[in-house]
């Protein structure tokens, strides 16, 4: 205080005697306040710097400790204002520019903040400071090229800041380059081991490439170090969901939001672990939180219609739909692609052109296990209509073969498409629905404001005068190609023109199992989700919807499963010395694994004695042939549910399998 007291008395000095020297009197000011503001006397410190400014208005360090203060007190208005007097008092002084764009920053004004910042950086090119606030800036705009490139300099400056490659870390992790963020967190962790936030990265690095149990330690220990780690409990609770404990991920996700009420994620994540515990009001209430928080949230408004229509609630589901169609139209239709397309019936539409959910959209109520991608097309309009009343199918020139069981239909005319993730075939105004042989308006089917035109976003337009496609929701799955596409490319190749090339999806397998059917010859163009494909004629073939249960069609029918055996089974092949017990391995894939795989494998070695070969099957390391080999003479399977287990159809007619199950499949 002995030093409190000397300022003040300076300052009654310059007061009586130095009235003709402002500039001493505002240093003098500005000294007081900087003791003032250590002792912890803030108001009596922004009085001191309002007199320093008062006695000398072009003091510009006045204006900017005045500046400070008022960021600390969360008045970033008076902050930008004094900041923006002291940048034009003193332009070369790079903090006055850096220090605007905080307080603008903090305003949510950041295009000026981008600026004030860029003005930080001509006076003073790298200055260390700035590039980490035009990167983080950058990375909140979601603009991580652009971040990674201001991190990349500062790194230049501080290439030992801990801190910096996480934030770099972050950035590259948003532009999967997981190996590089991987790498950069891990040099984090050696420069400061007791990061929460380096250890929550990693965990939710692996989180991301759903590596459950290898997310598990990192987020335990970023939880330790930090116990207000909001983003290590919300990822931990991922982890427990995803592997099945659903109980432990709600009290995790319940931590998450008592420590940050605002956290919109969370409350999602909570309304997930409600509809899968089946209680749907629950659910409801935590997905109107997340929807009040963020009203923009195009998936939660989704998710409610979705649990309104399995509440039979139909009003309220369409409220929800047409409202998360409304959000999703808005934020994407300004980066549409210009195109002049067909007018359907009068009203031109544009289809939603990215979707992120796996549901399916229900298009009628006579037979409601009729479904289109949700993600590719949009949302549902309530049950209106069926397949009846649409009248016959103008879209054949005619029918290769047309048999109750099988089809094969060639289509034919302008503006014939495939596209899409789950290779589409439309022709702008109608979707063909292969399994019904019939095309639905897509006019009639989808919730969609006038006026706009139907559209897809693609890189590329490949012209193709003949093409044939058997492809399907997610065909470039081993299971889904093997249970899906083989049967209908069975039904479809005995009837398409030698030089005609298949669609067919661009993986190693593909090749392989085409030789082991005979079809090496043929020309396969692999399928690229993000090329429209304009075909003049395709051909495509399917199986006659079945009565058996709902949704049934969507199977391959068993006397197709049996030709498809039939096909892939050669006679010729010898069955090895030991009779075989094929154990698949999951441990190559990012989920649903085994993590005790090699303790299972000698436990059941050792429970079926010498007699019997236990064998791993890893799918990643085997060819087509070595898989043939290897299940064709098992007289068991055991393994995880997954696409592996698609491998039985090799199996001996009376073999066993033992699919290992987990609670949340």
């Amino acid at each position: 205080m002995r030093r409190l007291a000397s300022w003040v008395l300076v300052l009654l000095c310059t007061a009586s005697g130095l009235s003709s020297a402002p500039r001493q009197a505002a240093r003098a000011y500005n000294n007081l306040a900087a003791d003032l503001h250590k002792h912890g006397r803030i108001d009596q410190a922004q009085q001191a710097l309002e007199s320093a400014i008062a006695a000398d208005p072009l003091y510009a360090q006045a204006r900017m400790n005045l500046a400070n203060l008022y960021r600390v007190k969360a008045s970033f208005r008076e902050a930008a204002g004094h900041f923006q007097i002291a940048s034009e008092h003193v332009p070369s002084d790079p903090q006055a520019h850096l220090g605007l764009s905080y307080a603008l920053n903090s305003l949510g004004e950041v295009g000026a903040a981008m600026q004030a910042v860029r003005d930080a950086l001509t006076v003073r090119p790298g200055l260390f400071e700035a590039e980490v606030h035009l990167g983080v800036m950058h990375a909140g705009l979601r603009e991580y090229h652009e971040a990674r490139r201001s991190f990349m300099h500062a790194l230049q400056e501080r290439p030992s800041s801990p801190e910096l490659l996480i934030d770099m870390a972050t950035v590259e992790a948003s532009l999967g380059m997981e190996a590089q963020s991987q790498e950069r967190l891990l040099a984090a962790l050696s420069l400061d081991p007791t990061s929460s936030r380096a250890y929550s990265m990693l965990g939710r690095g692996h989180v991301a490439t759903k590596r459950y149990y290898d997310a598990h330690p990192y987020l335990v220990e970023a939880v330790s170090l930090n116990p207000g780690n909001v983003p290590a409990y919300n990822n931990l609770g991922v982890v427990f969901e995803k592997t099945g404990h659903l109980d432990e991920a709600l009290s995790l996700y319940t931590t998450a939001t008592l420590l940050s009420p605002g956290l919109v994620e969370t409350y999602n994540n909570i309304a997930n672990i409600y509809t899968l515990k089946q209680q749907p009001q629950n659910a409801i209430k935590n997905y109107m939180v997340a929807l009040t928080l963020q009203p923009d949230r195009g998936m939660t408004a989704y998710n409610l219609g979705t649990i309104h229509a399995e509440n039979g609630d139909f009003s309220k589901q369409e409220h929800y739909m047409v409202r998360s169609q409304r959000i999703f139209l808005h934020k994407w239709n300004a980066t549409a692609p210009a195109s002049t397309l067909s007018n359907c019936q009068g009203q031109s539409r544009r289809l939603v052109r990215h979707w992120h959910g796996e549901r399916s959209v229900r298009i009628s109520a006579a037979d409601p296990s009729i479904s289109i991608p949700a993600h590719t097309f949009g949302f549902p309009k309530p049950h209106n209509g069926t397949l009846d009343n649409l009248g016959p199918n103008p879209a054949h020139d005619h029918l290769v073969f047309h048999e109750p069981r099988s089809f094969v239909a060639v289509l034919k005319g302008p503006g014939l498409v495939v596209e899409g993730r789950d290779a589409v075939i439309h022709d702008r105004c109608r979707l063909f629905l292969p399994i019904h042989d019939r095309y639905i308006p897509l006019h009639d089917q989808l919730l969609l404001p006038p006026g706009v035109e139907v559209s897809f976003s693609v890189r590329e337009d490949v012209v193709l005068e003949e093409a044939g496609t058997v492809l399907q929701m997610a065909s470039n799955n081993y299971f889904h190609f093997m249970a899906e596409v083989l049967p209908r490319l069975l039904l479809l190749e005995p009837s398409l023109p030698p030089s005609t090339p298949i669609l067919l999806p661009d993986k190693p397998f593909v090749s392989q199992f085409m030789e082991a059917l005979g079809l090496a010859g043929r020309v396969v163009i692999p399928y690229n989700v993000s090329t429209r494909y304009r075909v003049s004629t395709l051909y495509t073939a399917d199986w006659r919807p079945t009565s058996e249960r709902p949704g049934a069609q969507f199977f391959a029918p068993q006397w197709l499963l049996q030709r498809l055996r039939s096909r892939l089974l050669a006679p010729s092949q010898s069955a090895p010395s030991l009779p075989t017990v094929v154990l698949i391995s999951r441990n190559d894939t990012e989920h649903r694994r085994v993590t005790n795989e090699w303790s299972l494998k000698r436990a059941l070695q050792a429970r079926l004695g010498p007699a019997v070969q236990v064998k791993l099957h890893v799918g990643a390391n085997s060819t087509v042939d070595n898989t043939r080999a290897s299940f064709r003479n098992a007289l068991a399977v055991v393994g995880a549910h997954g696409a592996g287990l698609a491998n039985i159809i090799f199996c001996p007619h009376k073999a066993l399998v033992l699919e290992l199950s987990l609670i949340h499949i």
